[in-house]
């Protein structure tokens, strides 16, 4: 097994290692607006695992370990309704109904791709 680690390769497995202790750092902090946190961590969550396939990606590490690379998590179809959910959340006035039924279906490509 030959990886071939370049500075970049370093530089992004790193990001994707400080996202995900960033994950489980903020999930004990989830106190002050539970629902804003979930969907913060959701965010970050697929944003550090989109960085870590591409790191592995680059390494070649797919070819001596397949199954990886079929994980069925889809994390590029959450990143963005996840930040969108988040931001819409961080504004909402007390008494203010947040998510309306429509919206709900920016979370279909993530679940067609699930299935």
């Amino acid at each position: 097994m030959d990886l071939e680690f370049t500075f970049l390769n370093i530089f992004i497995l790193f990001g994707a290692f400080q996202g995900f202790v960033l994950c489980l750092y903020l999930y004990q902090k989830k106190e002050v607006n539970p629902s804003s946190v979930k969907l913060f961590i959701l965010f970050l969550f697929s944003l550090a695992f989109l960085n870590m396939m591409y790191a592995f990606l680059d390494l070649n590490l797919f070819k001596y370990y397949r199954p990886l690379h079929m994980f069925p998590f889809p994390y590029k179809w959450l990143i963005a309704p996840a930040f969108f959910f988040y931001l819409k959340n961080q504004f909402v006035q007390k008494n203010e109904v947040v998510y309306h039924k429509k919206e709900w279906w920016l979370f279909l490509p993530a679940i067609v791709y699930f299935f």
